[in-house]
């Protein structure tokens, strides 16, 4: 038992979690002589870790054992550790501040700590590891700038410390060519991003959303080939994007580009759109003006998202030949013309269709034509003037028809062919329309209405199903508050304001 060289005792990917008692946790960890390789991954250890640890041990991963208390600084002194795996566990306390020196774990080459409770600084000496390949130290807490002999730890492929407090400038990491994987996201780091990003020939991806970057958009990234993920959302970012067109050669294999919540300004370049492997782009809420390029051919785009920016003109035609598209989202820009229905025809992948608060109109073609199956339809203030583009669509969750043209009756019953579309309706939304009759109906699935702000008149009607929020103010509703209303236990919100309803609400 004693010689025992290997321990693998994981249960992370079972359904049985094995508890180990502390004493044996001790006697594992102390008194196995010989053990070089211990894996107690999902185990239930709920335990500090001993001071005592066999100096055989090179590797060891108690992630997600539930770990707690100060990390021993007996880890740290451990001559022959290569591998340390402590993710999703308790520990506390500023550890590499104190135990990271020019003496101890030189040999360590992976380290995974992410997702506890550590805080501090991180130490200079940190990049004493220059063995690192994989260090991950995200989600701990730690705070302060990231050092700057980070850069001295030339072999490593992951660097990931996203979720922390980190604040100051772009770390200098121009030596880290062999780079993989860096996520610096989710941090306070500021300033302007510098142009190093040509050393990262083997870059995959690169991860630096939500921090507190300005400048310009750094164009050293549009030279990394191999770059599959780019996200650089929600930063301060300012400026047009390069412009030239031999970009889309290089980009060959860019998956996702994430731009958005930023202040880029200035028109979308047309390489953005004829990149080979590109699926997904969102590049709302940023500053773009201009018109969208026709598409020219069928791309493997899956989900676009240009929202709240100033693009003008009409929407293309020839958006009708992104057939992969699932999600497309065009809200809040300054969009304009007839919009024919029957351009989404051929987008049969289409989930998420949001072209809200443009100045469109929407039109029936001459030719009538099915919309894709869609499951969420945002058309607020889109000169909706009918609701026969609807006919034979099926499966549709979330409706949004607000601030349109509607008037007259609407609705007879879900159960007629051109109201298939209510079935599976969970969101409708009416208000702010010139509506003044509506019938009863019963939608199975509706939890949300909302018919604020038209001219509604006659008996208020409660659907009769589990209704969550009814929203029917400032209408013209007579009559006595229908007891459906008072005796609705699932009713989270309810506005009936500014009409001539009368009656009280009785206690159930």
């Amino acid at each position: 038992m004693f010689n025992l060289i290997s321990l693998d005792l994981s249960t992370l990917y079972t359904d049985v979690y094995l508890v180990v008692e502390p004493h044996i946790f001790e006697l594992l960890l102390q008194n196995l002589t010989q053990l070089a390789q211990l894996s107690l991954e999902g185990s239930l250890i709920s335990s500090m870790l001993p001071q005592n640890l066999s100096s055989s041990l090179e590797a060891l991963n108690l992630g997600g054992t539930n770990l707690f208390g100060e990390l021993s600084e007996a880890i740290f002194q451990l001559p022959n550790l290569r591998t340390l795996q402590l993710s999703l566990n308790n520990l506390t306390g500023n550890l590499l501040k104190n135990f990271i020196n020019n003496n101890t774990i030189s040999t360590l080459s992976y380290l995974d700590l992410s997702i506890n409770d550590f805080f501090g600084d991180l130490p200079e000496s940190i990049g004493n590891l220059k063995h690192l390949y994989h260090m991950d130290l995200s989600q701990c807490n730690f705070s302060g700038s990231i050092p700057e002999s980070i850069g001295n730890l030339t072999q490593i492929t992951h660097l990931d410390l996203h979720f922390n407090n980190f604040t100051g400038q772009f770390p200098s990491l121009g030596n880290l060519e062999q780079l993989i994987d860096l996520d610096l996201s989710f941090n306070k780091i500021e300033g302007q991003l510098p142009e190093v990003f040509s050393n990262f020939r083997n870059l995959t991806d690169l991860n630096l959303s939500f921090n507190l970057f300005n400048g310009y958009f750094p164009s050293s990234i549009l030279n990394l080939t191999k770059l599959i993920l780019l996200d650089l959302s929600s930063n301060s970012l300012i400026g047009p994007l390069p412009m030239h067109n031999n970009i889309a050669s290089r980009l060959i294999n860019l998956d996702s580009l994430s731009l958005n919540d930023n202040s880029i300004n200035g028109t979308i370049p047309f390489w953005l759109f004829t990149l080979p492997s590109l699926t997904q782009i969102d590049m709302g809420d940023n500053q773009l003006t201009g018109q969208l390029y026709e598409f020219q051919y069928q791309s493997s785009l899956q989900q676009l998202y240009l929202t709240s920016n100033n693009l003008n003109g009409p929407i293309p035609k020839s958006i009708s030949n992104l057939v992969n598209l699932s999600a497309l989202d065009l809200s809040y820009n300054n969009f304009s013309g007839n919009l024919e229905v029957s351009i989404f025809s051929t987008l049969q992948q289409l989930s998420y269709l949001d072209i809200s608060f443009n100045s469109l109109s929407l039109v029936d073609s001459l030719e009538k034509s099915t919309l894709p199956p869609l499951e969420s339809l945002w058309l607020s203030s889109c000169g909706v003037r009918n609701l026969d583009f609807l006919t034979g669509i099926s499966g549709l969750q979330y409706l949004d028809l607000s601030n349109n043209m509607l008037q007259g009756r609407i609705f007879t019953t879900h159960k007629e062919s051109s109201y298939i579309w209510g079935e599976d309706l969970v969101y409708l939304n009416l208000s702010y329309n010139s509506l003044t009759h509506i019938d009863q109906f019963s939608f199975p699935s509706l939890q949300y209405l909302d018919l604020r702000s038209n001219f509604l008149r006659g008996p208020l009607h409660m659907p009769s199903t589990v209704m969550n929020y009814y929203f029917a103010s400032d209408n013209k509703f007579t009559g006595k508050i229908p007891s459906s209303v008072c005796n609705n236990s699932y009713l989270t919100l309810l506005d009936l304001s500014n009409n001539n309803l009368s009656g009280a609400f009785l206690h159930v």
